[in-house]
């Protein structure tokens, strides 16, 4: 294994923090001060990690149609009539959303919220006849 460098100082970690919180770029930062850029993203990194430090991040993709309060209220009228068919829950949920929304959201937002479809075997029927002839054939 190669050899370490020393530890930055508290001081000079807290300078790098500073100067990213004010806009300056990890390769700037690494000329003023004089260290590595490695360095300075190590720094960054681990303060992300420990302090929570964020920088303000552009959110990317669409927007979601259903709002978290829409997602309650998905899961009440679930659990209201478990047996209600996907296009009557996306009716009820669009007669109290602002926004319409298609059956597929709505499966996706169940699917989030693990409920999944499935669909329950028949039980098949014994006869009689056949009933009294398992007993017989169990009591002996």
């Amino acid at each position: 294994m190669a050899p370490r460098g020393k530890d930055l100082s508290t001081d000079k970690k807290q300078t790098i923090v500073s100067m990213y919180r004010n806009g300056f770029s990890g390769r700037k930062i690494a000329e003023i001060i004089g260290i590595s850029p490695n360095t300075v993203q190590k720094v960054m990194k681990r303060n992300k990690l420990r302090k929570g430090f964020r920088r303000e991040q552009r959110k990317i993709g669409r927007r979601r149609l259903v709002s978290e309060r829409g997602n309650r209220l998905l899961e009440r009228l679930v659990k209201k009539n478990r047996r209600q068919t996907l296009s009557d829950l996306t009716s009820s949920l669009n007669e109290s959303l602002p926004q319409q929304v298609s059956c597929r959201t709505v499966r996706q937002r169940l699917k989030e919220q693990c409920y999944h479809r499935y669909c329950v075997s028949k039980k098949i029927t014994i006869s009689k006849n056949n009933r009294q002839s398992r007993i017989s054939w169990c009591r002996t």
